[in-house]
């Protein structure tokens, strides 16, 4: 599969490779809706982009960095999951590049010297799980935050620290979403994560509308951290202005398809929700 991974029959998959497969499974669908689309209005130049972004970014960048055993095993179902993604890759590039994916085709079909990519059925559109993508595209923003702090404020990107996130709805529903903290947990090097009720010490960051707190000390200058949240304040509220105007367009409310208006009026309660974790980010600060 991978150079240096090797299967071990006896391990079992754990939550985090299952979820990473589902989650994958998942954009596979939502890619296929995309390129079924591009390509029935011709724009293949454009299909091709987001097949491209959905291998080096999703599959290569994201999804092997999850499955990527510690101890240089991996489980037979793990596999199995893998070859059953990369053969729905080469299915769906087969138009593109006919003559390398039917060569890796028949890497992965050693028993089966019969089977052509060039026969197998072309992926049928079908509905896709928003929700799961969500939570773990989330996954993905906090695990990328976490980095960059590190790298911003000098910390080893392999030095563990804890990550607390306040207790929301939303973020009890990530945490209960199974493999997810897993993840998480194990992509940004952290030696705990877990929800709380109350503020703690470190460095705050905002994840979509979730306040999450690196449980490290900074040795740094408050006042350039406010100029931070005051740049960010600004920002958010710049995009909620936007939102609002489209809103408040009585052309766009009533000839956007109900979908994109709801998507707009999600945004909107986002927007406001990290105004609102910003604002009191501040105020915390000034009466420090």
């Amino acid at each position: 599969l991978v150079e240096g991974w090797t299967v071990n029959d006896s391990k079992s998959i754990s939550e985090a490779d299952q979820l990473a497969f589902e989650w994958l499974s998942e954009k596979h669908k939502e890619l296929v809706e995309e390129v079924v689309k591009n390509m029935a209005e011709y724009r293949l130049s454009e299909a091709l982009i987001s097949i491209y972004s959905f291998v080096w970014t999703d599959f290569c960048s994201w999804y092997l960095e999850i499955v990527k055993p510690q101890d240089g095993t991996i489980s037979k179902q793990t596999k199995e999951n893998t070859v059953t993604l990369f053969k729905n890759i080469c299915t769906l590039l087969h138009p593109y590049m006919p003559f390398i994916t039917e060569e890796l085709w028949h890497a992965l079909h050693e028993d089966k010297v019969e089977t052509d990519c060039i026969v197998s059925p072309f992926p049928k559109v079908e509905s896709f799980d928003k929700d799961l993508i969500a939570k773990v595209e989330q996954a993905k923003d906090i695990i990328t935050m976490v980095r960059d702090s590190r790298n911003k404020h000098g910390i080893r990107m392999r030095e563990e620290i804890p990550l607390h996130i306040i207790e929301t709805d939303r973020s009890k529903a990530l945490f209960e979403l199974s493999g997810w903290s897993d993840i998480v947990q194990k992509m940004a090097f952290l030696s705990s994560m877990d929800t709380t009720k109350e503020d703690k010490e470190g460095l705050v960051f905002i994840s979509g509308t979730e306040k999450c707190i690196l449980g490290i000390t900074l040795q740094e200058d408050s006042s350039e951290m406010v100029e931070e949240i005051i740049k960010e304040l600004e920002y958010q509220k710049g995009f909620v202005a936007s939102v609002l105007k489209k809103l408040e367009n009585e052309r766009f409310v009533s000839g956007a398809p109900a979908e994109v208006v709801e998507r707009e009026k999600a945004k909107l309660a986002d927007g406001n929700e990290r105004i609102k974790i910003l604002e009191e980010q501040l105020k915390q600060f000034k009466n420090k």
